[in-house]
């Protein structure tokens, strides 16, 4: 970048950015056991998020529905879904309105882009009547939030 290069002002910019996820710590998701985030990127010019994913060996996350389109790459492990099983190097592609229970025996790692039209992303059912969003609203918190604020966090419905 030349000295007469505006600096980027945001994500929306015309400039491409490198995100060090190795240096971003995993994020305990409160109310989940067995899953941890790194969210690499929230955009909420485009809507879009990108987002490092963890299953502890034998997690069943709840049951949820995308709001969103949303791409699922397997960097290491395996994990399923009803409609089948990802390996490494597998994606799940999931269009907007499909439902799904996602579990892991091993364990696995993913990347996970998400695309909305109104920053509403997921819908996790946690119990009947209890359905825990996650929103841009919630994406950009797990952006800059330690492992300690993690701990902390009350979320109706999921902590007390």
């Amino acid at each position: 970048m030349s000295a007469n290069t505006p600096p980027a002002t945001g994500i929306g910019d015309a400039v491409t950015r490198i995100i060090d996820g190795v240096e971003r710590p995993w994020i305990t998701v409160p109310g989940v056991a067995g899953v941890s985030i790194k969210v690499l990127v929230a955009d909420d010019v485009l809507n879009r998020v990108v987002f490092m994913f963890r299953f502890a060996p034998n997690t069943t996350l709840p049951p949820h529905k995308h709001l969103c389109h949303a791409i699922a790459y397997t960097i290491s492990g395996e994990w399923r879904y009803e409609e089948g099983v990802l390996r490494e190097g597998s994606i799940a592609y999931e269009p907007f309105g499909s439902e799904h229970t996602a579990s892991s025996e091993e364990g696995a790692e993913l990347v996970v882009f998400l695309q909305s039209e109104t920053g509403q992303f997921l819908e996790n059912i946690m119990a009947p009547g209890v359905v825990f969003p996650m929103d841009m609203n919630f994406f950009k918190l797990l952006e800059t939030i330690t492992p300690e604020q993690a701990a902390n966090l009350q979320i109706p419905g999921l902590t007390s």
